[in-house]
């Protein structure tokens, strides 16, 4: 899916600190009707001062989640829509079309890690709502 790839960051303030977003902008949009399922990874980190992962966190998180993507979206499986840092977590949010596969291929990929600091949450969202709300949240159209 490299080719459908552009991206834009965007900064927001929180009660927690700034909140840094890299979205997703799609040049062809994807079937969102066979992609249901939104799937958020939250990796919980220690911050610096400004509220962002340490350098070598960074690192590990950056690492780990690359792999991951490149799981998930290497036969359409799901589709990464945004990464939003800040605060202390990153939350890492998936779209994908069977919440059974991507669980199995999680397990499988993550599996060979260390135990990794992250919380997985699941919710049908058939209309994209929250990456809507990401993309008007940001004026992006």
């Amino acid at each position: 899916m490299e080719e459908n790839n552009e991206w834009f960051v965007g900064e927001a303030e929180s009660d927690n600190g700034r909140i840094v977003t890299r979205g997703r902008m799609f040049r062809t949009a994807p079937d969102t009707s066979a992609y249901k399922m939104r799937v958020e990874i939250v990796w919980q980190y220690k911050p610096d001062m400004t509220a962002m992962p340490l350098p070598d966190e960074t690192i590990r998180m950056d690492d780990t989640m690359n792999v991951l993507c490149d799981a998930m979206e290497k036969d359409g499986l799901a589709l990464l829509t945004a990464i939003h840092i800040g605060g202390g977590h990153a939350v890492f949010v998936y779209y994908t079309r069977n919440i059974d596969s991507f669980s199995a291929r999680l397990d499988s990929t993550l599996g060979k890690y260390p135990v990794l600091p992250i919380r997985i949450g699941a919710a049908f969202d058939e209309s994209w709502s929250e990456y809507k709300e990401m993309l008007k949240r940001f004026s992006i159209h």
